[in-house]
This record gives structure tokens, sequence and C-alpha cells, in this order.
């Protein structure tokens, strides 16, 4: 059953490529841009995906989001959007019956605002380990390897059981399960919150959070600053373990503000300030940080 299952990805960034390309070995896949240009060169001259000196060539299909809404017979589409450009696909997702899955792979907690304002009868939420960078547009480096996980944040039994026994059969591109789905995005918008920010305004790689002492430093007042507001303890091993395991990669964050692009702050760091407010918890830190990425943002 799981050999028919037919996956939509919409996004043509690194992880999307990413995921595109991963289930396109097995499974009917398209990937769905924002471009013409990037659907074309895809379609042409396939996906090039590049793992340490190894290099891969995949083909998955290729069109322009635009015609996502023509695509009723998907099984399950992977939204790999940056958590800014979601409120501009949202008329596209509502247009989508409600049969097909949606799988969010959106860092932060923001995407959640959006989810009960869709038809999809089952929704779910993940989080990616792995690091991607998109190098040209048919072109990827897959740079960490991790797994991906998923909680359901509505779901029918008929769709949980095929898409249990799918997630299951992924032996090489894993996925794992989690009950709840809060407590699995708090645990990376930990990371994702303390690390992120700091490379950006730094514009330093993971691993010299942990390598240079000052940065260190502020890191871990950082990390113990979001974990009082996330109501989590003993996340510092956890948050220097991805550094250290990411060392050379730079953040999403870092790459978006050296690129001049708009970052992911909104979604990541936004509602860490406005739960902090309401649970008045001070954190100086993160507020500190989060305006000086606005400023950033801003000036380019």
């Amino acid at each position: 059953m799981e050999q028919k299952m037919k996956i939509g990805v919409l996004g043509g960034g690194a992880l999307g490529m990413l995921y595109g390309g991963a289930f396109s070995k097995t499974y009917p896949t398209t990937i769905y841009t924002r471009t013409e240009e990037q659907a074309r060169k895809i379609t042409q001259n396939g996906l090039l995906l590049s793992i340490g000196t190894k290099r891969k060539k995949l083909f998955p299909a290729a069109l322009v989001s635009g015609k996502l809404a023509s695509s009723q017979s998907i099984d399950i589409l992977f939204v790999a959007l940056k958590s800014y450009q979601l409120p501009a696909f949202m008329p596209l997702l509502r247009q989508l019956p409600a049969h097909i899955v949606l799988c969010f792979l959106s860092n932060g907690i923001g995407h959640l605002a959006y989810l009960n304002d869709l038809p999809a009868r089952t929704v779910i939420v993940a989080t990616s380990e792995h690091g991607a960078v998109r190098e040209q547009l048919n072109q990827l480096d897959w740079r960490g390897m991790g797994k991906t996980n998923y909680s359901y944040y509505r779901q029918i039994r008929e769709d949980t059981v095929m898409l249990d026994a799918f997630f299951e059969a992924q032996t090489e591109f894993i996925f794992q399960k989690h009950a709840d789905y809060l407590p699995m995005l708090f645990r990376k918008l930990i990371a994702n919150s303390c690390i992120n920010p700091l490379t950006a305004i730094w514009q330093v790689n993971n691993g010299q959070l942990i390598e240079v002492e000052g940065y260190r430093r502020i890191l871990k007042v950082l990390v113990t600053e979001v974990e009082g507001v996330l109501g989590l303890t003993d996340q510092w091993e956890q948050v220097v373990a991805i550094c250290r395991g990411t060392a050379e990669n730079f953040s999403s964050m870092a790459t978006d503000i050296a690129n001049q692009r708009p970052t992911e702050a909104g979604s990541i760091l936004k509602p860490i300030l406005e739960m902090a407010t309401e649970k008045g918890i001070g954190t100086p830190l993160l507020e500190l940080i989060y305006e000086k990425i606005i400023h950033l943002e801003r000036k380019s």
C-alpha cells in the first residue's frame, strides 16, 4: 500500500528539494516550485544531490506551485516553506481537497496559527534534523543527515493507519512519531531560537558558538532564558550537541541575513517573547537579540 503513495512537496528551497529528491527514489513525487525557471530546470536536468564527495542525480517531477490546485491525485503534501512565506500560499492550500494530508516542515511555531483554517482532515507538524543547502536551482548539498520528527495536529484514523505504515517504511530517510506535537516543536524551537539568531548576528558557523568562550557564555544564558519560558529543563547539552554535530554549518537565519533576505524571527523568536509576556517571565537577552535581528533585516 505504501508504494502507491503519491507525494507532493511545496517549496523549492533546500528542504523541499531534499524531501522531494529522497522520496522520488521510491514514490511518484512532484516538487511544486515558486518559479517556472526552477521547475523547468529540475524537469530537464534532474535534481543533483551532493553528499560529501558523492553526487547523485534524482528525477522528481517539478511544476510551478500555481498548478498544485489542480493536482487532485496527491496523497500527502509536504509543506517546506519558510514561515513568512506561508501566508501568501494559504489561499492555495485552502483550495486543496480535504483528503490530501498536509505535513508542515516550517521552523518555529508561528505556522500553528494557520492550521485551523485549512480544509485538510489530517494535518501533521514535523521538525527536520537534516542539514541541507541549495547550491543552484536544481543542485543540493546534503550536509547533515538526521531524522524527521512528526506528530498529528489533527487526524482521522483511516489516514493515520496508512501514514504510520508509510513513515515506518522509510528505512533510509527516517521518521520518528511523537504523541504530542507541542513538546516536539518546543525541543526544536529551543535550538532554533538560541543557535540561529546568535550565528546570524555574529555571522559565524554553529561550531563557533561553543568553541569561542565569549559566544558560549552568551549562548548558555540564552538557553536558560528560553528554557524558563518553554517549561523545559536540561536542554544545554542538547544545544551543545547540535552545535557540535553541525559545526561547519551556517544556520538558515545566518544565511538569510548574509544574503539580505527576511528571516524566520517572527515564527521562532516572537512567539517565545509573547509567551514570556503572558507568563510574566523576564527575557532581557532574548528581547535584545530579537530587536537586533529585526534591525539587521530592516538594514538589508
